[in-house]
């Protein structure tokens, strides 16, 4: 009857996914590059695209040095993606960066830094990405990633964007948040110091802005901009 056909037709279709699979990895097992990247496009045609599939099919495919390809695949199908889909994520947003596909490594990293299992390097990636077109964002998600991880670059990255776009009130919040442990990260890095005097001068901090460039100077006493920076302040005040 119907069911019986359908049922048969099932069984069929099946068989035929699990012989292009077991044909896909002995190809890959002997070494038959192109043929088992043949072979799992054709599984992906046929039974639709997985995570799994889509990653073993582009890992195959940057093996081959077909990096573009990679990428396509797996942009194409990226709307069937779970957000916790690392693997996929992860080749995904690497790929994109190096091709410079901003969309779709924005698109990835985004994903990925909304993981528990996200890492610092990819909020970083995200801040650059988003730094020109979205600086809000990028300001935001550094600054959350600094919270997440503290990795002083994070932190020094939101504090740039936010002087750049002249948000004192913002980095005001970030600078009174910091405890005494948390300046300690920030210790041998000048421009920790000489970002948080030029604040502090916007501010009419003049002391504060002349210990900031001073302990920058410290670490840094070669820096000739620090020292033109220095000159200038001691005019002004």
């Amino acid at each position: 009857d119907y069911f019986d056909q359908l049922s048969a037709g099932y069984l069929a279709a099946t068989r035929g996914i699990l012989s292009l699979e077991l044909a896909a990895d002995l190809a890959e097992r002997s070494g038959e590059r192109d043929q088992a990247i043949a072979l799992n496009q054709k599984v992906i045609s046929v039974a639709g695209a997985s995570e799994d599939r889509l990653v073993r099919t582009a890992t195959l495919l940057v093996l081959a040095g077909r990096f573009r390809v990679a990428h396509d695949l797996l942009n194409t199908h990226r709307a069937k993606i779970q957000p916790d889909a690392g693997d996929y994520w992860d080749l995904l947003g690497d790929l994109a960066w190096r091709l410079q596909e901003d969309e779709s490594a924005t698109f990835a990293y985004r994903a990925l830094s909304e993981r528990k299992e996200a890492d610092p390097g990819d909020f970083d990636r995200l801040v650059t990405l988003l730094r020109e077109s979205h600086p809000e964002e990028a300001a935001r998600m550094a600054a959350f990633g600094f919270a997440r991880f503290r990795t002083p670059g994070l932190l020094l990255s939101s504090l740039e964007i936010l002087w750049e776009r002249k948000d004192l009130p913002a980095m005001g919040r970030q600078y009174d948040a910091l405890g005494a442990e948390d300046e300690k990260l920030f210790a041998q890095l000048p421009f920790f110091y000489s970002l948080r005097s030029q604040y502090r001068q916007a501010r009419a901090d003049l002391k504060g802005a002349r210990a900031d460039l001073e302990r920058a100077m410290a670490i840094a006493p070669q820096n000739a901009e620090l020292k033109t920076a220095y000159t200038w302040l001691l005019i002004d005040s």
